[in-house]
């Protein structure tokens, strides 16, 4: 008889145990645990959402500044004097020629079927930071090309933006466009712009474009190209 009571009663004593579960102080210690688990894992969900950000915005700097420079490049090296009527001597190459906005007359109209000289602006927008290109369509008058005597784009003209936000000189980015002489030496600018009798002697042209949120390396990026201009008859020595 007693030995079946001790059975019953040992019985008891280990359902009891095997149901008492955990302790508060074993609840505090698992959820302070816990705890730590989830920040580090939050802590670097947040630094690699940020980092995939900033890869991707600096991707796309990239890419605008290469896309910008190419376009650049393309019409530059194509820049041509344009032959007046009534005139001895052509037009020079370049109609406007500053620090931060250039025209000039290029032999690069892949619209047009027949070879046409086109009038092409390049220009940064102060307010919008954008880099904007026009682009001027001649007309053919007995046998010369003629373009509006004005740079703002109204008739045959198109207008479009390369890329933003360009670092100016302003904020602390460089010279958009240096001209060069055949030496190699950067022809002076009067009040940013290069002297009307001095366009001549053109024979190349830096540019400098810098896109990004600021200045410093981290927040932008920076491509400079010199640009022969293999289509004026200025012999460059250097």
């Amino acid at each position: 008889m007693m030995r079946a009571i001790r059975r019953r009663l040992s019985v008891i004593v280990d359902r009891q145990t095997s149901e008492q579960g955990l302790s508060l102080a074993e609840l505090l210690v698992s959820m302070t645990v816990f705890g730590f688990l989830l920040a580090m894992t939050g802590g670097f969900l947040v630094n690699a959402s940020r980092a995939n950000i900033t890869n991707r915005a600096i991707d796309a700097t990239n890419r605008t500044a290469a896309n910008s420079m190419d376009e650049v490049t393309r019409v530059l090296r194509g820049a041509s004097t344009n032959v007046v009527a009534g005139q001895s001597l052509p037009d020079p190459a370049f109609v406007q020629a500053t620090d931060n906005a250039i025209t000039v007359y290029s032999y690069v109209n892949l619209a047009s079927s027949s070879v046409a000289p086109i009038r092409v602006q390049f220009f940064v927008d102060a307010t919008t930071k954008n880099l904007v290109e026009r682009t001027w369509t001649a007309s053919l008058s007995d046998g010369f090309y003629t373009f509006p005597s004005v740079l703002t784009c109204t008739t045959s003209c198109t207008s479009r933006i390369l890329g933003t936000p360009v670092v100016l000189p302003a904020a602390g980015g460089p010279k958009i466009f240096t001209y060069l002489d055949s030496t190699g030496a950067a022809i002076p600018t009067v009040v940013g712009a290069v002297a009307i009798p001095q366009v001549s002697n053109v024979a190349a042209v830096t540019v400098s474009l810098q896109f990004g949120a600021s200045s410093s390396a981290n927040q932008s990026t920076l491509l400079t190209n010199t640009v022969g201009l293999p289509n004026l008859n200025v012999a460059r020595t250097n």
